[in-house]
């Protein structure tokens, strides 16, 4: 596998890791540790981590409805496990008796207050709509408004109803709770993956192009041995043409041919030895070129990936590991 498809697969894969982040709306402050499960109170059902708490204003004191600071049960008190919501309903229909129906609006208002608690903002409104937690708040207020349509003269139907909506509100926060821890631990796993692959990408780059400098060598190396073998055949005819009956011109000729030999020689190992020292150079060139983008790809990809416990821990290993090959080199 190349370093360029490693670099595309870590972006990709950060991508995806954002996009869910973003869906479900995971915040910094998370990513250190596990969100923990909230306790469950008997009777009340539990509000998702990024809704409005639907007890975060006491109902019997809300301005909108205009109830008294306390509401007392028809019995004289409330009984111990009835939950924050049947009291602010117990209130509501207490205003409604006294009130009476009225018009449209003000049942349209109250509705929409208590959808407000239980729901948080409407999808319009909402300032993060492609997150897990806006997606189910605008089927909840969908459907509210659809049975608020067909329900509109049968306000205990829609309160019995909008219970129903806050139970399935309530499975879709443990379902978000569940899917951050198990993104948090795909997460953690994905670092201990991360943290030696700059190491390996860059020793496995180190290897690669060793083993294309050394291949290359060996391709010249081969070159000059069939020149030198070459060389030395002839070198061996010459010396076997020599004979004490040559004649003053025979000679020379035998001679000329061998110093053409020997300056061929020279010349085809200078131009080999040339021909390396470029090689060397092109090689160097191109490592060093291709692991400084290789070096600028990972910490672009892994900046983000990373965090800095991880990558300082990485590091002090390494430089420990450095300091004991140098205390083994001075040792030797």
């Amino acid at each position: 596998v190349s370093p360029d498809q490693v670099c595309s697969f870590l972006s990709s894969t950060h991508e995806e890791i954002t996009k869910r982040r973003r869906y479900l709306e995971l915040d910094h402050s998370e990513l250190s540790a596990a969100p923990e499960p909230r306790k469950q109170v008997e009777g009340s059902p539990q509000s998702g981590p990024q809704l409005l708490s639907r007890t975060a204003v006491d109902p019997p004191e809300d301005p909108v409805l205009g109830t008294s600071s306390r509401v007392q049960d028809p019995g004289g008190g409330r009984s111990a496990g009835q939950s924050s919501v049947q009291q602010w309903q117990r209130s509501v229909d207490s205003v409604i008796s006294q009130r009476g129906r009225g018009s449209r609006t003000k049942t349209d208002d109250i509705t929409a207050e208590k959808g407000f608690r239980f729901f948080g903002f409407e999808q319009e409104t909402e300032p993060n709509v492609c997150s897990f937690s806006s997606s189910v708040n605008s089927v909840l207020w969908k459907t509210q408004n659809e049975i608020r349509n067909l329900m509109e003269d049968t306000c205990c139907s829609l309160d019995s109803t909008q219970q129903r909506l806050l139970g399935y509100q309530d499975q879709a926060s443990v379902f978000l709770r569940a899917s951050k821890t198990e993104l948090l631990k795909q997460m953690a796993a994905f670092q201990e993956l991360l943290s030696p692959l700059p190491a390996v990408l860059i020793s496995n780059h180190e290897q690669r192009h060793r083993s294309q400098l050394a291949e290359d060598v060996g391709v010249a190396r081969r070159r000059l041995e069939e020149l030198l073998a070459a060389s030395e055949e002839e070198k061996r005819s010459n010396f076997h043409k020599l004979r004490v009956s040559l004649t003053a011109d025979e000679l020379q000729a035998l001679n000329a041919r061998e110093e053409l030999r020997q300056q061929q020689l020279h010349s085809a190992t200078w131009s080999m030895h040339q021909e390396l020292q470029k090689c060397v150079r092109s090689r160097t060139e191109e490592f060093v070129t291709s692991l400084a983008s290789l070096s600028e790809n990972l910490l672009l990809l892994l900046d983000d990936l990373l965090t800095p416990a991880v990558t300082h821990q990485h590091t002090e290993h390494k430089a420990v590991t450095m300091e004991t090959g140098a205390e083994k080199g001075r040792g030797s």
